[in-house]
């Protein structure tokens, strides 16, 4: 099979521009000449525009029960393919390529359909212990175990085979076409490069900066070139009227004199080079994000073979994270109108202690990210190590802290947890509130024995709901600050609480997490992507305990869609303000990611904070289900059906990344 069309359907109208949304989640029909192929799994590749911000697809299947859907790969280079199952009673498909209204581009290149036992034998070469897990969950006929089996066995493509991955998803950019330009000529921003004189490359026409630049179709472009006149080469003449060459003394309103408010600039090197699809992506994203002054991009370098490697695929603007981290890196352009109100310096401004001024000036809205491979540096850049801040108490005091622990029986491991917390953390002012679901006799003797005034022990009965007993341990609570805590959490690390107060008492902060460690000293949690395998799981999942993370993220505070609720504080007035767990839909599993997000919904931002470290002997009072679908299928669809567009695009987890591998990996 691979003749496919695409008609439009929902909020998609064709006119002689293209296609066109007319709503926030357009949709095009996908008809196959031997209609929908229920049942089996299938294999697309498409293209995508350059110019449409980049997004993961959404592919919904029409059935009987209701719509069916899945989130499909992002073509960041411009083509790209995903592969899935189609539901069995399937009758009509669905694609939503983007999530935002006016122009895009989308383009189906073929439809195959795949054997099973191809998805298995690649499986088995990639993992072999999640490949044995979909042939038990196929043995046992749990469809949907097999298939998050299979789609985590195949994973992602690792870091080291990015050049491959990136060619295999390369296209030529195409002006005349699909990237076809959505603004008027006269509308688009100028673009002005100011450049350091490369004391190695006097002859400016070979510079690399200055060769991507005549290769690419935008013309609306310029370069302050800044050193001395005397040792640059003449500039050629086809760059003459481009070209300035300012002294390094110059300031920076006199260097940039006569760019309109809304243009661009950004500082870069020599030997960078920019993508061919970058400048008309840029001025694309400038005029659709019209109130943005800072806009910045996904990089990549050069080995000494001259392949591509060392991609930079950046989450959308975190200013917690870029405290820590300072992880936007090269390709970052301000405009005009945002340098004239900063006060006058150097024309090459951009400086680390002059960009976290900046960056503190601008409020969220005006940070955008586009998340392109916008340049590609001569060399891997090297990043200063990240700005660590010992744990302190908040500047307003001592909050009393009430740490909830719902139980049933465990009792070794309750014991643990309770000296843990009682003997090791150095946090001088909080209670423990323990609620208990109908534990043993010999688990309620020993509530007897417990003599610490601290300590408070509330029954709950019935069916078993961790939302319920959270909620009723947080209406006794008398802390400022609430702590879910499992009771299989082993203290290791006394200012563990100290940190998490410090950074949940924040004003903008919602929920925080801490990094769970096994007991083998490996991670266990250090944030959650939400979407991760068609829900939400653990990033950086089997780490070391002492690993940075891809660009850094654990090495420092930052933010994520969520974090678990084996460890979570957050301050009481939030958790009322957004009504607690919810007990109602999410009595068991997913809970605490709802949590995050609705705290997210009322602008309180989630933190991952890696400075608090705990051992979690993770799931040994909850124990294993072999059928979770099945067991939490009710909680699963509710939890798919409320954050559908979270799902799809986490902000914190870029598109390039692979939603089937715990550990970085790129899409595919």
């Amino acid at each position: 099979m691979t003749q496919a069309a695409l008609v439009p359907y929902a909020g998609v109208t064709q006119t002689s521009a293209g296609l066109v949304a007319t709503t926030s989640a357009p949709q095009l029909e996908l008809v196959l000449p031997q209609g929908v192929p229920g049942g089996c799994w299938i294999s697309l590749t498409y293209r995508t525009s350059f110019l449409d911000h980049l997004v993961r697809p959404l592919i919904m299947f029409e059935t009987s029960a209701g719509l069916d859907w899945d989130v499909m790969s992002a073509g960041v280079f411009g083509r790209t393919g995903w592969i899935g199952r189609v539901p069995d009673d399937a009758h009509r498909i669905l694609i939503s390529p983007v999530d935002q209204p006016g122009p895009f581009g989308f383009e189906i290149e073929g439809c195959q359909i795949v054997a099973r036992w191809r998805l298995l034998a690649r499986a088995l070469r990639t993992d072999l212990q999640t490949a044995a897990m979909a042939l038990g969950a196929r043995f046992i006929l749990a469809r949907q175990e097999t298939r998050q089996a299979l789609m985590f066995a195949r994973g992602g493509v690792a870091m080291a085979h990015y050049a491959r991955w990136r060619a295999a998803r390369s296209r030529a950019f195409e002006p005349c076409g699909l990237d076809a330009p959505r603004f008027d000529a006269d509308g688009s921003p100028h673009v002005c490069f100011v450049v350091m004189a490369d004391a190695r490359r006097t002859c400016v026409d070979g510079w690399p900066m200055i060769q991507s630049l005549l290769v690419s179709s935008f013309e609306n472009w310029s370069l302050r070139i800044v050193g001395d006149a005397s040792v640059i080469s003449p500039v050629p003449a086809r760059l003459a009227s481009r070209t300035t060459v300012v002294p390094e003394g110059t300031g920076l309103a006199c260097a940039l004199t006569g760019l309109a408010r809304d243009d661009l600039v950004i500082c870069a090197q020599a030997s960078d080079r920019i993508a061919d699809f970058a400048l008309p992506v840029v001025a694309a994203a400038a005029v659709r994000q019209a109130g943005a002054d800072c806009l910045y991009g996904d990089e990549d370098a050069l080995d000494e073979s001259g392949q591509p490697v060392a991609p930079r695929f950046k989450p959308d603007w975190s200013p917690v994270f870029e405290a820590a981290q300072a992880y936007l890196g090269r390709p970052v352009f301000w405009r005009a109108r945002f340098l004239a109100q900063m006060a006058d310096g150097p024309v090459w401004f951009d400086t680390p202690a002059w960009r976290q001024s900046a960056l503190r000036a601008c409020a969220a809205r005006q940070v955008w990210h586009i998340r392109r491979v916008l340049m590609t540096c001569a060399a891997v850049p090297k990043h200063a190590a990240p700005r660590r801040k010992r744990c302190g108490l908040p500047s307003a005091g001592t909050p009393f802290v009430s740490i909830i622990i719902p139980t049933r029986d465990q009792l070794a491991l309750l014991k643990e947890c309770l000296d843990g917390l009682l003997r090791q953390t150095g946090y001088p002012s909080f209670e423990i509130v323990i609620v208990d679901h109908e534990s043993a006799a010999s688990t309620l003797a020993f509530y007897k024995t417990l003599v610490d005034p601290r300590i408070r022990v509330l029954p709950a009965s019935g069916r078993f709901n961790f939302s319920a007993m959270c909620n009723a341990g947080a209406s006794v609570a008398a802390g400022d600050c609430l702590v879910f805590l499992n009771n299989d959490i082993s203290i290791i690390d006394p200012d563990w609480l100290t940190c998490l107060v410090m950074q949940a008492m924040r004003p903008d902060a919602g929920a925080v997490g801490a990094r769970l460690l096994f007991s083998t000293g490996k991670i266990q949690h250090a944030g959650v992507t939400v979407g991760m395998g068609g829900y939400a799981d653990h990033t950086s999942h089997g780490a070391a305990a002492d690993a940075g993370g891809y660009l850094g993220r654990l090495s420092g505070l930052h933010e994520a869609s969520a974090v678990t609720g084996a460890c979570i504080a957050v301050e009481t007035c939030k958790f009322q303000a957004v009504g607690g767990f919810d007990a109602d839909n999410l009595p068991v599993e997913l809970n605490d990611i709802d949590l995050c997000l609705r705290l997210k919904a009322r602008g309180w931002t989630t933190l991952m904070c890696p400075d608090a470290v705990l051992v979690h002997h993770q799931s040994a009072s909850r124990g294993f289900s072999y059928r979770p679908f099945t067991r939490y299928g009710q909680e699963r669809r509710y939890f798919r059906g409320q954050w559908r567009h979270v799902i799809r695009d986490d902000p914190y987890f870029h598109p390039a990344l692979s939603l089937f591998s715990v550990t970085p990996a790129l899409d595919g």
